[in-house]
């Protein structure tokens, strides 16, 4: 079972968009038994302002790590403060943000719906949330018992212009992928370490 992360047996991608997954990635032992990543599809109102009246593009995701596996897991994500900037872009930058814990539940998941009810940012504060960590490492760590799993929002703001959302280079998909025990965030094409998960003995 300790070879489970070092050694990635396969990885497979899915699209769901009534449940809102834009990826699933599957990391197995030769009993078939393992660790899920699945990774939402975008929502949110596209605007933020802060304090001084900057505006920015933001987007929301959530995510769920499941452990199929018999032994607990730790779960530790550290996003740093600072702006990433787009490699293509001089003037284009993005900071990312882990959202409150235990906000996210299995009803808000599998109601995901774009035709649904549900406010569009899962009922979150953006604003009071952003103003409140700007400029400011956000981290979540979480054991995560065997045949459990846990849900959690990724939250990201850009200082694109709003007409440049068709852009490829703006393209709102992002995930967290796992290599060893270490854990990746991409957004096209930024992607940095941002964690582990490390079972325990």
């Amino acid at each position: 079972m300790r070879l489970l992360i070092v050694i990635l047996l396969f990885t497979t991608c899915l699209s769901a968009i009534g449940q809102g997954i834009d990826t699933e990635h599957k990391y197995t032992d030769s009993t078939s038994k393992g660790l899920i990543i699945q990774n939402s599809l975008p929502r949110g109102d596209l605007l933020y302002t802060d304090t001084a009246g900057k505006e920015s593009g933001y987007v929301i995701f959530y995510n769920r790590i499941i452990n199929e596996t018999a032994s607990p897991l730790e779960l530790i994500i550290n996003f740093p403060a600072d702006s990433i900037p787009l490699p293509s872009s001089t003037n284009t930058y993005f900071n990312f943000f882990l959202s409150p814990p235990d906000t996210m539940t299995l009803d808000k998941e599998f109601s995901f719906d774009y035709g649904d009810e549900e406010p569009f940012n899962h009922g979150l504060d953006i604003k009071s949330y952003i103003d409140h960590n700007h400029n400011k490492p956000t981290m979540l760590q979480r054991t995560i018992n065997p045949q459990d799993s846990y849900l959690f929002y990724v939250i990201v703001t850009s200082t694109y212009r709003v007409d440049d959302v068709g852009r490829p280079e703006f393209s709102a998909r992002a995930g967290f992928s796992l290599e060893g025990q270490d854990l990746f965030y991409r957004m096209n094409p930024i992607e940095f370490k941002c964690g582990q998960i490390v079972f325990k003995d």
